[in-house]
């Protein structure tokens, strides 16, 4: 049962991209949700989330994506589930203009989810720009702490210059975001049996 506590709980997951395409002052974020751009809309979870369907703004890759409005920032989240490491990809981002730095996410556990001891999971960011021939760039992960409840902001790992150029430059890129909770270990080894006498 405690191992269907940690599926159940970690789906909950609540995630929002903070800074891909920049440092943002609270008055920025109070913006009317009429004047966000498509790249606002697409990275704060303001626009649709789901399975499958058009005009989507975020597609669940493995597991589920839904819009929360258990947000950090303006009304809404988006949260991944219904599996170990579910994942969503954005719809093609426009040109996002200079990086001010490595993309940060927020994350926000649900009451109840059972960590492995120490181990939180980790969030992980993955970039596509066909147009610049980068498929699937993995954007070294953020450990993610407790507690629950509560959202905290991680710093995921460094672009290197030309992954940030084509996001900065190219249209069409896209961004998948990851929550991993299962801790990877050795292969179970098969033990010996006890001696019978």
């Amino acid at each position: 049962m405690a191992s269907r506590a940690l599926r159940l709980g970690f789906p909950s997951l609540l995630a929002i991209i903070a800074a891909c395409s920049g440092d943002r002052t609270e008055e920025q974020l109070g913006v009317s949700l009429e004047a966000l751009s498509t790249n606002g809309r697409i990275l704060s979870f303001e626009g649709g989330i789901g399975g499958s369907g058009t005009g989507l703004d975020w597609k669940a890759a493995v597991g589920t994506a839904t819009s929360s409005t258990t947000a950090n920032h303006l009304t809404k989240a988006m949260a991944l589930g219904a599996n170990w490491n579910p994942s969503a990809t954005s719809a093609p981002l426009s040109a996002l203009g200079p990086l001010s730095g490595p993309p940060k996410i927020d994350v926000r556990f649900p009451t109840g989810y059972a960590n492995q001891g120490s181990y939180w999971g980790q969030a992980a960011l993955y970039i596509t720009c066909a147009s610049a021939n980068i498929f699937n760039h993995y954007v070294s992960p953020a450990q993610l702490l407790g507690p629950t409840g509560t959202y905290k902001t991680y710093t995921l790992g460094t672009l290197p210059s030309n992954v940030a150029s084509a996001l900065s430059n190219q249209n069409g890129c896209t961004v998948k975001g990851r929550a991993e909770s299962q801790q990877q270990r050795d292969p179970p080894r098969p033990r010996r049996p006890p001696h019978l006498r």
